[in-house]
């Protein structure tokens, strides 16, 4: 009896203390953070998926997209460089419910495709999956990406 109660009370101590290892890198302050690192976005802290991708700075950063099942009426944009959109694999689904044709993600300047001076350098996108139906738009366009 006692040794079971005490390796309770040992798992239920390294448990905390990971818990709080945890809380604690998340909501370190800024004047902790490492000297020119970007932000990351949480995406799961923000109401939507465009709410997140627009939570990035003009100088870009990360964007983790949490595990889901992600159903969406209109596209999602990508707006600024050097940007990372990370997902969790194929258990980050984003799933495009339009049927009026139009894109599930879009990548582009703010101002649009206008020539050199309006293009985007170093997107990258990882571990999630884009799905459709027979009415919806492509799942990817990219419109002046270098």
């Amino acid at each position: 009896m006692f040794r079971t109660g005490l390796m309770t009370v040992v798992v239920a101590g390294v448990l905390l203390t990971w818990i709080s290892a945890e809380s604690s890198v998340d909501d370190a302050p800024e004047t902790n953070r490492l000297a020119g690192a970007r932000p990351v976005v949480d995406a799961s802290r923000y109401p939507s998926l465009q709410a997140a991708l627009d939570a990035l700075p003009p100088e870009g950063g990360l964007v983790r997209l949490p595990a889901g099942e992600f159903e969406i009426d209109e596209p999602l944009y990508v707006r600024v460089q050097d940007a990372c959109i990370q997902g969790a694999g194929t258990a980050t689904h984003i799933k495009n419910v339009n049927v009026s044709g139009r894109a599930a993600l879009v990548i582009e300047h703010p101002e649009g495709a206008r020539g050199r001076q309006h293009e985007l350098w170093r997107i990258c996108l990882s571990d999630f999956r884009i799905t459709g139906n027979e009415r919806s738009g492509h799942g990817i366009v990219a419109r002046s990406i270098n």
